[in-house]
């Protein structure tokens, strides 16, 4: 079996302990597994309080957003009263025995629909949450510095290319590079070029 450096160890491996950045191509990430779960467990330790401060946070707006998915009674009255309405104009005759099962029968339609378009929107909250990138979160300079390169890497990866040097994204990483080199009035941060290998291109900032 072929086999290939580690780009963050440095190390000779078997291309089964690189994981997959793209099954479907067969594309393997730089850095080796070992040297992923050794960086998530870093940034954890560096971050202890993360998780809780974020969940915290999420806890509350969630709780928001399924207020607002919430329909009162009086709404669901009048769905219900709108489709016996349209029921009638169709053509068809209800007595005062099948009215109300008519409308029994509306009525845990549409109380059925409106929980299950609930539980959707829940689901697609948790989702979007559960996928959540963890340098996500610009509270400082630095912190957005790494948001932007975050951004700038994965969609550089979508295109399977770096960006086009007079575009915005390819003249923000002219001028880390710069940074990198002492030039410039831009800052640098080390983080930024990890991002940029986690995203497989670990040469984008090498100074010639």
């Amino acid at each position: 079996m072929a086999k290939k450096k580690c780009a963050k160890c440095e190390a000779m491996k078997e291309e089964e302990d690189f994981p997959f950045r793209n099954k479907a191509k067969n594309q393997r990430s730089y850095w080796c597994k070992v040297c992923h779960k050794d960086y998530r467990e870093d940034w954890l330790i560096t971050h202890p309080n993360y998780n809780k401060k974020h969940y915290a946070k999420y806890k509350e707006i969630r709780k928001i957003h399924i207020r607002k998915l919430v329909i009162s009674p009086n709404i669901s009255n009048l769905i219900t009263e709108a489709l016996l309405k349209h029921v009638l104009e169709k053509g068809y005759k209800l007595d005062n025995k099948i009215k109300p099962l008519i409308q029994d029968v509306l009525d845990i339609s549409v109380f059925n629909a409106i929980d299950d378009i609930t539980k959707r929107a829940i689901s697609i909250l948790d989702n979007k949450q559960r996928n959540y990138r963890i340098w996500h979160q610009p509270t400082t300079r630095k912190q957005k510095a790494l948001n932007k390169a975050d951004e700038v890497f994965k969609r550089a990866r979508k295109n399977e290319k770096l960006p086009e040097p007079h575009t915005k994204d390819g003249l923000w990483i002219r001028n880390k590079k710069q940074a990198k080199a002492g030039k410039g009035s831009n800052a640098w941060h080390p983080e930024i070029e990890e991002i940029a290998i986690h995203y497989d291109f670990p040469k984008v900032f090498d100074i010639s």
